[in-house]
């Protein structure tokens, strides 16, 4: 199969169109053990964001179906105000150095007054 056919049936399948934005974003575990390290904040940057979900370049790794918090600020990409979301872990990779990780994150409520406020400021279709 052509490598652009194979591209495009992969963008087809997406049910939200992702935005390549790069992000601070503070993540935490919300059912991990309180004595857990996963328990605590940690810092990444979003590599892409949509409606539906993003995905983080980490320094942390997850565990797949962990629910986490996600606190996300991106003025100098035209966000007005900060946005939280929760959502779960469906998927994980080993990034290009050994020091991250990529995590790809679905929000659990993709029809949220900020997500609608986010898209329409952001340039989402």
């Amino acid at each position: 199969m052509h490598e652009s056919l194979r591209s495009s049936r992969t963008i087809n399948r997406r049910r939200y169109f992702r935005r390549a934005d790069n992000c601070q974003v503070q993540i935490q575990s919300i059912d991990a053990p309180l004595s857990a390290t996963d328990a605590c904040s940690h810092y990444c940057v979003s590599k892409d964001v949509s409606s539906g979900g993003v995905r983080l370049l980490a320094d942390h790794p997850y565990p797949i179906s962990a629910k986490v918090l996600l606190t996300m600020e991106c003025r100098e990409n035209g966000w007005t105000r900060i946005i939280s979301r929760v959502g779960s872990i469906v998927w994980t990779k080993p990034a290009t150095t050994e020091e991250h990780c990529q995590l790809g994150i679905q929000f659990a409520d993709v029809d949220s007054p900020e997500l609608q406020a986010l898209e329409a400021a952001s340039g989402f279709h």
